[in-house]
This record gives structure tokens, C-alpha cells and sequence, in this order.
């Protein structure tokens, strides 16, 4: 394996802390205690967790995912939560992970194409490729309906 870059260690990092989350959600834990138990795993990573003998963790960039993904994101997942208002925050429409670089689709939040295509789409890959494009053109009705963006937090103001 090559040496990774910023960019996908983010991507890896995200993934991986998604994926515990998913784990999480399915053994009964609420979106705040699943992503707290995924963002602890995730900040503990030591070595490339999708493949056996991966290259160590580049702590730059998980301390860099840990600014962005940090303990005030969890606190506010509790609060909110707790509140009974997660839907004041850009969380999942289909699995509750928080959104801070996802896609926009027609008023709902999307972490990631595969929560997208599933969840928005009904599988319809096709759709929503065509849509993204849609959404590029200003002088199309998906204008402003379907993008992909990013956020600095998953409060939805």
C-alpha cells in the first residue's frame, strides 16, 4: 500500500468511525452513544483498519479528524438527543451518522453515496448520479435541491 494521503486518511478515518457507529446503532445504542463508542474507537486507531498489516496510522491526520469530529460534536449529539431536537441537526436521513460533509437531497442529509443511493433513492444509482448532474446547472429545477457540500458543524442553521 502507498503512502496516503491527507485526504484519505479523512476518508478512512470517517469510514471506519461510520462503520462503528453502523455496529453500534445495531446493538441498540442510541445515534449520541453510537457515535461517541465509534469516535472513541476511531481516535484510538493505530494501524489502517480495512486491511491486515496496514500501514500505522498517520497521527497528523487523525488529529486533524479528531478537530473536525471532536468531543463538542458529541456533546451536542447528547444534548440534542436529549432534548428530543436531532432534527435541528444535519443528521442521516438513513443511518443517523452526522453530516458534516454529505449530500443535499430535496431537504434531507445524506453522510455518504451509499447511505444516498439507498435512502434517497431507493437504489436508483442511475437517478442520482443524473440528479448531481441536474443539480451543477443553475438553470435546472435540481439547482440547489441535490448537491454534495461540506459543513464545519451538523447544526442545521
Amino acid at each position: 500500500m502507498s503512502q496516503l494521503t491527507d485526504e484519505q486518511w479523512q476518508d478512512i478515518f470517517t469510514k471506519f468511525c461510520h462503520d462503528c457507529f453502523m455496529y453500534w446503532k445495531r446493538e441498540g445504542c442510541s445515534v449520541a452513544v453510537a457515535f461517541d463508542k465509534a469516535w472513541e474507537e476511531t481516535l484510538k486507531l493505530r494501524y489502517y483498519p480495512f486491511a491486515p498489516k496496514g500501514p500505522k496510522v498517520n497521527y497528523d491526520s487523525l488529529s486533524k479528524w479528531g478537530e473536525l469530529y471532536s468531543q463538542t460534536v458529541v456533546e451536542t449529539l447528547y444534548s440534542y438527543e436529549q432534548d428530543d431536537a436531532l432534527d435541528d441537526l444535519r443528521i442521516c436521513e438513513h443511518c443517523g451518522f452526522p453530516v458534516f460533509d454529505g449530500y443535499y437531497i430535496a431537504g434531507s442529509f445524506f453522510c455518504c453515496e451509499q447511505c444516498t443511493i439507498k435512502g434517497g433513492y431507493d437504489g436508483d444509482k442511475k437517478q442520482f448520479e443524473q440528479d448531481l448532474k441536474d443539480g451543477d446547472d443553475p438553470q435546472n429545477s435540481m439547482w440547489d435541491e441535490v448537491y454534495w457540500s461540506q459543513w464545519h458543524y451538523p447544526i442545521n442553521d
